[in-house]
């Protein structure tokens, strides 16, 4: 989207608007109090809901920007790390009602990435190209498997003092280049 004028966009989670209110974004399959971190094999993606403070609705889309590891926009278009089109409408739009603070409240339902990283999530206002909300959300590979266990001394006055501690890694050697 084309900025309004005077609007910088800001990497981190961060609200434009002045009248939005709660907002939220999580793993769909999950519950809505988690973090924004989802794993690659989870084909479902992130559910967005938020607050506009108004009594009628705007025409708002959202869309992902890969970002790199310091949270910088990638170089990368957004074909390479998604299976449609980069804007997202809300699947639902509520109105308040009998409230002293009318609002309109937007969910949306966003597919799941195709490569891991970085993601800033960005609405705007389709009409004017304004920036309403960014919020930051992760895409993770679950490559090493970790496993511990711990077992007592085989001498019966070191048990409470001397504990062995034995971590296995799992992993696939070429996806590190390790030989």
């Amino acid at each position: 989207p084309t900025s309004a004028p005077n609007q910088t966009l800001i990497y981190d989670n961060h609200t434009y608007y002045q009248s939005v209110g709660f907002h939220k974004l999580w793993p769909t399959y999950a519950d809505p109090t988690s973090y924004p971190v989802l794993p690659i094999q989870n084909e479902q993606g992130f559910t967005l809901n938020m607050e506009l403070l108004e009594q009628h609705a705007r025409n708002l889309a959202v869309k992902y920007i890969h970002c790199q590891k310091n949270w910088k926009p990638s170089p990368l278009a957004s074909i390479r790390y998604l299976a449609s089109y980069n804007e997202y409408n809300p699947d639902k739009i509520e109105f308040s009602a009998n409230t002293l603070i009318p609002y309109v409240s937007y969910t949306i339902t966003l597919p799941s990435p195709t490569l891991t990283g970085n993601y800033l999530v960005l609405v705007y206002d389709q009409d004017s190209g304004a920036y309403i909300l960014s919020k930051r959300a992760v895409v993770f590979s679950n490559n090493i498997a970790i496993q511990a266990d711990i077992n007592q001394s085989t001498t019966v006055l070191k048990r409470k003092s001397s504990q062995a501690l034995n971590i296995e890694l799992k992993y696939d050697p070429r996806q590190f280049n390790v030989q």
